[in-house]
């Protein structure tokens, strides 16, 4: 026999921390990987039905054009309120200096302020090697990290724009060439050892 237990309902509102303006389409999500999660409404409103607190103690706010915002759960109703983020540009290049199409990018962010604040974002790069990743806090350093087939990963650490949020141009970023390491997994006995997972 499972037992379930009835979870509670978090609800609020997603606005503006300057204009106080509702945000439509913000997710509001369980822990940094905002999963389960709710997406808000034109008036701003949200409903996150399903939280026990066990496990998890923390909402996240993402929102198209804004920093992220997280607050650790301390009752049934939360207003986030966002402020704009800052983009980051660039261009991913070959060491023949040909664009990278289909890159895997990620920033991420990670301060400790009264426990750990973080700010993630992805994308692609395009056919012509560039990517634009929109919504990174304003308040923290970031790190870009690219992957591509071929191509080893690079990782590039960037501040925040100058002042207010704006947009950081990385410019023309050379991947460096790919490596394959091989080799051949054995028991203690020297025998071939079949199936065994192998991690970089």
């Amino acid at each position: 026999v499972v037992t379930l237990t009835e979870g509670r309902t978090i609800n609020g509102r997603v606005i503006d921390a300057e204009t106080h303006a509702p945000i439509a389409g913000a997710h509001i999500g369980m822990n940094w990987v905002m999963e389960p999660f709710a997406v808000s409404g034109v008036d701003g409103r949200y409903a996150l039905p399903g939280w026990l607190g066990k496990g998890v103690n923390d909402l996240h706010c993402v929102a198209d054009g804004y920093g992220r915002a997280q607050w650790v759960v301390d009752g049934d109703v939360h207003d986030f309120e966002l402020a704009p983020g800052d983009s980051v540009t660039g261009r991913l290049l070959g060491p023949d200096g040909r664009p990278v199409a289909g890159a895997v990018l990620s920033t991420i962010g990670s301060v400790q302020r009264q426990g750990q604040q973080i700010c993630s974002r992805s994308g692609l790069s395009g056919n012509d090697g560039r990517f634009l990743l929109e919504g990174l806090r304003h308040d923290m350093p970031h790190t870009l990290v690219a992957m591509a087939e071929g191509y080893g990963r690079y990782l590039l650490d960037f501040d925040p724009h100058p002042e207010e949020a704006g947009t950081i141009d990385l410019g023309d970023i050379t991947l460096p060439e790919g490596r394959t390491i091989a080799g051949r997994v054995v028991a203690h006995d020297g025998k071939p050892a079949p199936r065994i997972e192998v991690i970089l």
